[in-house]
């Protein structure tokens, strides 16, 4: 009998973390109206890569469309709803335009389930064209998820097999 009770306490407990998990990666919980603006959507990222095919040109502009795609489940995360970029957390970036962001927002990271304190953007666009101006930079796309050589090899070949839309 005592087995039994601590099956049934065992399989509540994983239960409701698996709900707790899923509700805080999918569901915006504690949003600040006055923080956060607006959701971000799908146009926003339409609109920002054909901002950045005007001021970079159509490989800079399919290349930033193919990472924004990768990082943001095709712009559909929490991360991308919530920030209008691919989760930058804050203090982990420099050169950011003055003027460009409006705080952060307080969620869970998807690599590893940490609190992160994410910059949210005023717009995709401010966004993907500091993505873009990162790219162009370094000369490298993979670097932005990794400066280890061998993870940009893996990162770029999981990019590469995006198709662009736009």
């Amino acid at each position: 009998k005592r087995e039994k009770i601590l099956l049934i306490i065992s399989l509540l407990l994983l239960l409701s973390f698996f709900y707790y998990i899923t509700y805080e990666n999918f569901n915006p919980i504690n949003i600040n109206p006055k923080k956060i603006k607006k959701m971000f959507t799908t146009q926003d990222a339409e609109t920002a890569i054909k901002t950045v095919e005007k001021q970079f040109g159509k490989p800079m502009a399919q290349t930033v469309e193919k990472m924004m795609r990768l990082e943001t489940a095709n712009f559909r995360s929490k991360q991308f709803l919530m920030t209008g970029s691919a989760g930058m957390e804050s203090g982990k970036w420099s050169n950011i335009p003055t003027g460009a962001t409006n705080g952060t927002y307080d969620m869970v990271d998807n690599n590893d389930k940490h609190l992160g304190h994410f910059i949210v953007w005023n717009s995709v666009t401010d966004f993907a064209i500091y993505l873009a101006n990162y790219i162009k930079k370094y000369g490298n796309f993979a670097r932005w998820n990794s400066t280890n050589p061998m993870q940009q090899e893996v990162y770029a070949q999981k990019v590469n097999k995006i198709t662009s839309l736009y």
